[in-house]
């Protein structure tokens, strides 16, 4: 079963990832990418790179909370592969949690510590929604009267990520995580607030990137209302 395990996961992995992409239309991108300037283009894919660039401070954290010596530039190679992955996917992190213990494994960091690695970020890279939640929810929720769902959805969606940060801190402070992933040890104050930080200068960079894309395509959107939207559309 441990032989086929990875096999399998990496089948389903190119699976999802074929039907996300056939979702596309490369044709409709073309044409919305032929209408921006060179500097708006740079602009942007600048933009997504820092994005993409920040979620490997995820990787390289929770090595050094971990004691897994890798090079900076395996953990960066790893975090890469997994983000874009991830960011393909979805499926709540565990595409790119799932490639990552694949990576890690590869690299003959012990199965024990390569899960705890892997489930570390997995349940901390939730956390920055959850603190953008927070203030979107004392708000009231700008715009509730226009989506098109019911309001309750919108504030269970909210609230309930928003309890996810209280959690995650008790959790992950106290070593209740440790009963699920024995590699890992209870976090300190200082680390889970570094990690939090980390989730949500992740958030905020994709947001970012975002509202940058539809501002160079015609869609000038005050940035406030844009995050608020996209908090919503995310939780």
């Amino acid at each position: 079963a441990r032989s086929f395990l990875p096999i399998g996961f990496l089948a389903l992995v190119a699976f999802l990832g074929v039907r996300e992409l056939r979702g596309l239309d490369v044709h409709e991108v073309r044409r919305s990418l032929q209408v921006l300037t060179l500097p708006e283009l740079l602009v942007i894919q600048c933009t997504a790179l820092c994005g993409i660039l920040s979620m490997s401070l995820y990787d390289w954290y929770a090595a050094r909370s971990l004691q897994i010596r890798l090079p900076p530039s395996m953990l960066l190679r790893c975090a890469w592969i997994a983000n874009t992955f991830n960011n393909i996917i979805g499926l709540s992190g565990l595409a790119g949690s799932g490639i990552r213990m694949l990576l890690l494994t590869a690299e003959r960091v012990n199965a024990r510590s390569a899960a705890a690695y892997s489930g570390l970020i997995m349940v901390t890279i939730p956390v920055g929604l959850a603190v953008l939640s927070c203030p979107l929810l004392l708000a009231g929720i700008p715009g509730m009267e226009k989506l098109p769902a019911p309001s309750w959805m919108a504030w269970f969606a909210l609230g309930a990520f928003a309890v996810y940060l209280p959690a995650y801190l008790i959790v992950l402070n106290k070593g209740y995580f440790s009963r699920v992933l024995s590699g890992l040890a209870p976090l300190s104050a200082g680390t889970l607030t570094l990690m939090i930080l980390i989730s949500t200068i992740d958030w905020l960079l994709a947001a970012a990137a975002a509202w940058i894309a539809l501002y160079y395509c015609g869609a000038s959107i005050p940035v406030l209302p844009f995050l608020s939207a996209y908090v919503l559309a995310c939780a």
